[in-house]
């Protein structure tokens, strides 16, 4: 807008630049980029926020979380709000607890 109104001549009393539609369109592009790639970045940063900015309650036995009324597996929870896929397996420390001698 500054090229085709030429705010400067107007309010500070500059002296009046003639009118570059080459650059007026250069200028309105580069904006168009930026401004495209802050509100996706913006959006994705608040996605996240608005994800981890939430308390669960979990129970300390059974690791199940509480979603409403409803206590459901923590993998089914992460599972309908990402895009994460589970695997079940035992850690060394639970294996020698649960099996002991047998491996």
């Amino acid at each position: 807008m500054n090229e085709i109104i030429d705010l400067p001549h107007i309010f500070l009393g500059a002296p009046s630049t003639p009118f570059n539609w080459q650059e007026n369109v250069i200028e309105t592009v580069l904006m168009l980029i930026l401004g495209t790639c802050l509100v996706i970045a913006t959006k994705l940063v608040y996605d996240r926020f608005r994800l981890l900015g939430k308390f669960l309650v979990i129970c300390a036995a059974c690791k199940r979380v509480k979603v409403g009324d409803k206590w459901i597996p923590i993998d089914v929870f992460i599972n309908s709000k990402t895009d994460t896929d589970f695997s079940h397996g035992l850690c060394e420390e639970c294996m020698k607890k649960l099996y002991g001698e047998i491996l």
